[in-house]
């Protein structure tokens, strides 16, 4: 939203090289991959600019040769300092030629963060706080909260033992504590020091609904005017080579993106989903929006014995980590027409659970059980509707009736 706010106040052409901003951002003559040299903005806000998904700048031990192993002090582009952070991003090898693939990566958005600060002449953190939040009257939408006053407590924690997947990974000041009020992203809290464009925005329901709604506003919410109808238009459609791929933003389309926005939102949704389990859903047709605010990821690692399992936290193996089951619930739980898909998609999804934990080894942990209880317990409140009371009476549902009595 900050990017839109600049390009529609005319302060920043997205078809401008990335070094009419940042003069060094060039090829080197020992890169295997050029291309930096024409990047342009709308390259990076497209997910096309040929960096890596994830260098781990903050991460000393890793091995960008051997991304499944640590070696002591092996990260060509490491830093903890944010005031390197440019010059290593410059520093930083292509994976492929800009505009032939599409692959997300943090490092565009860590790019696009520095852009702001270099065209405002602020901080991240001070521009959209003082430029976007504020005068749309949002006071729980903030970079490093704990600095603010808002209490520690009134946050939801994102991971368990830090960043330290249980003990299994280790790097340079690496936190074992109990993340909470601190954003959980490695790159956003030790290379950019909490304020980044890709990671560190906390907030509350009311406040993103304000967002949410500017974009079903086409741009503005009461009297404040954020960014025009022409600039928003620009962000939203699709990409030629990806239709799911926006400005930024993700987009439903013919469903290519409907794993997380739901098979009930209209093609014209847009949204994005955040590592940590949340999930923003705007579907401007229907004048609806979902947002899920979980921490899927504070949670134990499941197999903290190796590190190939690293992120399998126990929460990726409930219900709503597979966002685009919950947008449907929510989606039909708010429109009228769509409410009698509520009974149909929790007969699905409690016949569907099972049958994955009866045919997968990986599915039978006491996780995916507990989940399964949990959707279970969902369809018999529902039991007095006559497509669930139908469900429960049938051979599979009197199956899954005895399988959940006895793994309770």
């Amino acid at each position: 939203m900050a990017i839109q706010k600049l390009v529609s106040e005319k302060k920043l052409n997205i078809d401008a090289k990335v070094n009419t901003i940042f003069p060094t951002f060039k090829d080197k003559a020992s890169d295997k991959i050029k291309g930096k040299t024409d990047l342009t903005i709308r390259d990076i806000l497209m997910h096309q600019a040929g960096f890596p998904a994830d260098p781990q700048y903050h991460n000393n031990n890793y091995d960008p040769n051997n991304s499944n192993k640590r070696k002591k002090d092996a990260n060509p582009v490491y830093t903890q300092d944010r005031n390197n952070i440019l010059e290593k991003i410059i520093a930083t090898p292509l994976q492929y030629k800009p505009g032939t693939k599409t692959i997300y990566s943090d490092v565009d958005y860590m790019l696009l963060g520095l852009i702001i600060e270099k065209i405002t002449g602020e901080r991240e953190d001070q521009y959209v706080e003082n430029h976007i939040y504020k005068p749309l009257g949002l006071t729980h939408l903030m970079y490093k909260p704990l600095e603010k006053g808002i209490a520690k407590n009134n946050i939801a924690a994102t991971e368990l033992n830090g960043n330290s997947r249980d003990g299994q990974i280790s790097f340079n000041n690496i936190r074992r504590y109990t993340l909470q009020g601190q954003v959980h992203d490695e790159k956003a809290y030790y290379t950019m020091h909490g304020i980044s464009g890709h990671a560190g925005l906390f907030g509350n329901a009311s406040d993103l609904a304000v967002l949410a709604q500017m974009v079903i506003n086409r741009g503005g919410y009461g009297n404040h005017q954020v960014f025009d109808e022409d600039t928003l238009d620009e962000f939203i459609k699709p990409k030629s080579t990806n239709s799911s791929y926006g400005l930024g933003w993700r987009r439903q389309a013919s469903n290519a993106y409907g794993w997380a926005f739901s098979g009930l939102s209209d093609a014209s949704t847009v949204g994005h989903t955040g590592w940590t389990g949340t999930l923003t859903v705007v579907d401007p047709h229907d004048n609806t929006a979902v947002i899920l605010l979980t921490n899927e990821r504070n949670t134990p690692i499941l197999k903290p014995e190796t590190t190939a399992t690293a992120n399998d936290f126990t929460g990726g193996h409930y219900l709503l980590s597979k966002y685009g089951d919950i947008a449907s619930l929510a989606f039909a739980a708010v429109n009228d027409d769509k409410q009698s898909a509520n009974d149909a998609k929790l007969i699905s999804l409690v016949t569907q659970r099972y049958n994955e934990i009866q045919k997968n080894k990986d599915d039978q942990t006491n996780a995916d059980k507990a989940d399964l209880c949990g959707i279970y317990d969902a369809v018999v409140s529902r039991k007095h509707n006559k497509a669930i009371k139908k469900f429960l009476s049938s051979s599979t549902g009197k199956k899954i009736t005895a399988y959940v009595k006895a793994n309770r």
